[in-house]
């Protein structure tokens, strides 16, 4: 299942996953973001991701990280904090966010809520 909550004041998305996730939903997750022209351009995300369970493998990260490239134009910048406890969906999001560097969207991992909001204030 996936949640989204856009706070106007903290101008951050606000995604809670849980339960079993797979490439399918890792698509529509980004699409879902990615065509909602009411949020800011500059977007901040904070994805919940502590209950998940990823059943995409590592090659399938390479057809993520293309359908996020393939909006990227959309956005001027991507702040995306992830919360992970699990240490194969973590290495998974590290691949990602290293995979991506140099582009305008930039992935961290965290183990908690505080530490990721911070790092999304920071800009």
């Amino acid at each position: 299942m996936i949640e989204y909550k856009f706070n106007e004041i903290e101008e951050t998305l606000f995604i809670t996953v849980s339960g079993t996730f797979g490439i399918d939903h890792m698509f529509k997750a980004i699409d879902s973001f990615a065509n909602d022209n009411s949020l800011p351009r500059n977007l901040k995300i904070l994805e919940d991701a502590r209950f998940s369970n990823v059943t995409f493998t590592e090659e399938e990260i390479q057809l993520i990280i293309e359908r996020l490239k393939s909006h990227l134009f959309k956005f001027t910048s991507i702040r995306h904090a992830v919360i992970h406890l699990d240490p194969v969906n973590t290495a998974f999001a590290i691949l990602v966010g290293d995979r991506l560097s140099g582009e305008k969207y930039i992935l961290k991992v965290f183990s908690n809520e505080e530490h990721a909001l911070h790092w999304l204030q920071l800009t």
